[in-house]
């Protein structure tokens, strides 16, 4: 064909070395030219050509491949009729090749909106690998760069309120020595006034429908990705943020608006439970994802039904005045969602003290949290909170692919990320290996250290000068630690600080136990895996962590025995997304009831429920909740009573089958992403003196069901039959004052109870920020028995460079 159609000078051949050498010697002697590839390695590097080796091997013998069947071809076989089948099929579409890209998003046009009644989709994020949105990218650094900023007021009760000469000052993390603008803080009397305003107008949002709530908030995701450049400029100039981490976070505030109004319709479904708002709930985010977060807060309290006041982190106040705008554009009520900014003492306190604010959505420091509860005890508290997350990296990994994982999730956004990868668990002889060690100092060396307004900038700088832990962590080695790089602070801009890794880090040191937000990764040895996990579970947290080892037997054991809420296998620990992998983690990672953010149970924690009908999913009780049906003395019990038992333990019986399952509702092609739920390790049902011995078993059944192991405490004896019926229960006579004690004293982090919990109890908990769990028992099984469980999300890369090895075939998203 090339000497038929004089293409001489257009075409040409490459073939790899070693590959059908006899075609390559026939094609090469009809076309007198060819390219030919042949790796070259030195000795020393040998490795690499295996590794390279075995990828041919992957490709060339896969199902479809022409060298899979080459030996064997000879005219009339099966395999020769394939092969022709194949290559006339390839002629007859050549008038079908596209002519231009598949891709074809642009930036500058923006794609149709959804409407409610669709499936939800993840948002895509910008695809900056075209031209059109590369330009796109650049008009915003151009629009936002060294923009002026007009003072930022209070909204409060749809009133824009000014201080004469505004307080707060926000800065360009790229330039922080002068302030970019100023903003007013809130007195008292401005934040009482703007509780007043949230109970009124709270009472005239939560009486709207759910459908009428979520097509609000379906609006709202329609306005932010429509003002997504404008989401991505401000987070350059507030946060100091690179243009390539801002635009996942502006994908990941629609998915939560999206997912949540959807989240909220399929709670009314629920004709059994009626649902109750909370009241007035605080929003009050971190800054280092000052838009995605305080939306997620906003969308979820708003969806069922709460009043909002939206408090910003002082560091990102800009950023979560361009969110509110966008928020109200889109007919949110500037009476229902508050804007408020004012200083953590006095006016701070006061607020979280304040019995008219009912919730607080807090995600921040650990020591915010326990604050917070200090601050008011009993206070409905949801908070997601720091990490010390690890990755363990085992001699079966792929080392390559796991160095760029690891550089990514250590440094992306400059190690201020609550998910970040801060310490490095290396498997003896990977720890061990020089050529490991090398390429981990040049891939983090390789990255560009600059402002955010640089594009081409991997890290950027953080948010302030450095905290004295982080300090100390940039600039001191403890004992048998080196830097394989140290960090290196920028002489013009002291928040700039490049990568630094350190080496040697040992068990319970500073750098092992401390969270410190920064780029600054701490590289720890494990002689086998089981000691990586013990290192990696050593810590007050519980977040994030993640493994690269190929042998299934390392990743089952790993999956088995972390302690974490997100949990990563061959992939960075970094990036949760919207249901795909819903975010949170537990021991002190979370405080509160614990559901995950993007998650299907998000919503209705910041909603009460109550029990109106019989539930209607239900399935044959199970062995071990009949016998504890034999116990229930029924000639005791109203017949509604009776009616709701029954029902209760046959709902029991039915979702706990679908809790005892791993979920994938994205079905992605080479990633599982598993959505599960584990019985809480260790909870404390507290049996109160006034508590129906109905609604007691209740709580036994729930927990039956889902083999959760509840400590029993009760101030008198328990019957026996009792403790021969729940062998894997432990039951202990206390009195209420030595419950409170271990309660004080933090031995007991969750407990159940059926009544609301005395005073003495509450400042117990309050002190070492103990979770009371004290909702009357549902007999709605999907919802009680949310009490017994944590969520955890895996997520799983399977596939191989795109080789998808056995599972190629599956039915998975986007493959017929």
């Amino acid at each position: 064909m090339k000497a038929e159609n004089d293409l001489k000078d257009e075409v040409s051949f490459e073939m790899l070395e070693g590959m059908a050498d006899h075609i390559r010697r026939a094609v090469q002697k009809l076309t007198k030219d060819i390219l030919l590839y042949c790796p070259v390695v030195a000795k020393k590097d040998f490795h690499a050509a295996v590794a390279y080796l075995f990828r041919r091997f992957d490709e060339n013998t896969g199902p479809d491949n022409f060298l899979k069947h080459l030996f064997s071809l000879e005219p009339g076989t099966e395999e020769w009729k394939g092969q022709a089948l194949f290559f006339s099929k390839s002629c007859d579409e050549v008038d079908a090749v596209m002519n231009k890209p598949r891709r074809t998003q642009n930036r500058f046009h923006p794609s149709e909106e959804p409407s409610l009644e669709d499936s939800f989709h993840n948002e895509a994020d910008t695809d900056f690998s075209l031209p059109q949105n590369r330009m796109w990218g650049s008009a915003i650094k151009d629009k936002w760069h060294n923009k002026k900023v007009a003072p930022i007021p209070l909204v409060i009760g749809g009133k824009e309120i000014e201080e004469k000469e505004p307080k707060g000052k926000g800065f360009d993390p790229s330039y922080p020595k002068e302030p970019l603008y100023s903003y007013s803080m809130a007195t008292w009397d401005q934040i009482d006034e703007a509780l007043n305003i949230a109970k009124v107008s709270g009472s005239t949002w939560s009486a709207k429908s759910a459908e009428e709530r979520a097509l609000y908030i379906h609006k709202a995701a329609n306005k932010l990705h429509e003002k997504r450049d404008d989401l991505i400029g401000v987070m350059m100039l507030d946060g100091g943020k690179a243009l390539l981490e801002g635009d996942p976070e502006v994908s990941e505030a629609i998915d939560f608006a999206f997912y949540y109004a959807k989240s909220i319709l399929k709670m009314d479904r629920c004709k059994d439970i009626k649902w109750e708002a909370k009241g007035t709930i605080l929003v009050a985010p971190p800054w280092n994802f000052p838009v995605a977060i305080p939306a997620g807060g906003i969308f979820g309290a708003l969806a069922a039904g709460n009043a909002v006041i939206f408090k910003p982190a002082p560091e990102a106040v800009l950023s979560g005045w361009i969110l509110v705008n966008a928020l109200w554009e889109a007919g949110i009520p500037k009476d229902v969602l508050q804007f408020i900014n004012c200083e953590d003492e006095k006016e701070g306190s006061l607020l979280i003290q304040d019995p008219r604010l009912n919730a607080v959505i807090l995600t921040g420091a650990t020591s915010t949290a326990l604050l917070f509860s200090k601050l008011r005890p009993g206070l409905d508290l949801s908070a997601e909170t720091g990490g010390k997350n690890a990755l363990i990296i085992t001699a079966s990994s792929d080392r390559d692919q796991a160095i760029k994982d690891l550089i990514q999730s250590a440094f992306g956004h400059s190690g201020q990320k609550c998910s970040a990868a801060s310490l490095a668990i290396l498997e003896a002889e990977v720890y061990d290996d020089p050529n490991f060690k090398k390429h981990l100092r040049d891939a983090a060396i390789s990255l560009t250290v600059g402002s955010a307004w640089d594009l081409s900038s991997k890290v950027t700088p953080l948010i302030r000068e450095p905290s004295e832990d982080l300090l100390r962590g940039l600039t001191t080695l403890d004992r048998g630690e080196f830097w394989l790089l140290e960090p290196k602070q920028n002489k013009d801009n002291p928040n700039l600080w490049s990568p630094g890794i350190k080496w040697g880090v040992k068990k319970d040191s500073f750098m092992h136990q401390t969270e410190l937000f920064g780029p600054v990764l701490g590289v720890m040895r494990a002689k086998n895996l089981g000691e990586a996990v013990e290192l990696a579970n050593g810590t007050r947290y519980g977040l994030t962590s993640g493994i690269h080892a190929l042998d299934a037997r390392e990743q089952k054991y790993w999956m088995e025995n972390i302690e974490a809420g997100n949990c990563y296998v061959n992939r960075g620990t970094t990036g949760a997304i919207v249901r795909r992998q819903p975010f949170g983690g537990f021991k002190e990672s979370c405080f509160g009831k614990g559901s995950k953010a993007g998650g299907p149970n998000y919503v209705a924690q910041f909603a009460k429920a109550t029990q109106v009908a019989l539930p209607h999913e239900k399935d044959v009780a199970s062995d071990k909740l009949n016998r504890l049906n034999k116990l229930v003395k029924r000639e005791e019990l109203t017949a509604e009573d009776l009616g709701y038992w029954v029902a209760g333990i046959e709902s029991y019986t039915y979702h706990a089958k679908h809790f005892a399952k791993m979920h994938d509702p994205s079905l992605l092609l080479g990633e599982d992403n598993l959505f599960c739920y584990k019985p809480h390790k260790k909870i404390t049902f507290r049996i109160q003196e006034k508590d129906k011995i109905i609604d007691v078993f209740k709580v036994f059944a729930a927990a039956l069901s889902v083999e959760c192991p509840l400590e029993v405490s009760f101030s008198k004896t328990s019957p026996q039959e009792w403790k021969d019926l729940m062998p894997h229960f432990t039951f202990l006579e206390e009195s209420e004052d030595a419950f409170e004690a271990r309660v004080e004293a933090g031995t007991c982090k969750r407990a159940r109870l059926i009544g609301a919990p005395k005073e003495s109890l509450i400042k117990a908990a309050s002190a070492s920020c103990a979770f009371l769990d004290a909702e009357k028992p549902l007999a709605n099984g999907r919802f009680e028995l949310l009490h017994y469980l944590r969520e955890v999300s895996y997520s799983i890369t399977y596939h191989r460079y795109g080789n998808l090895g056995l599972r190629e075939g599956e039915k998975r998203k986007g493959v017929s």
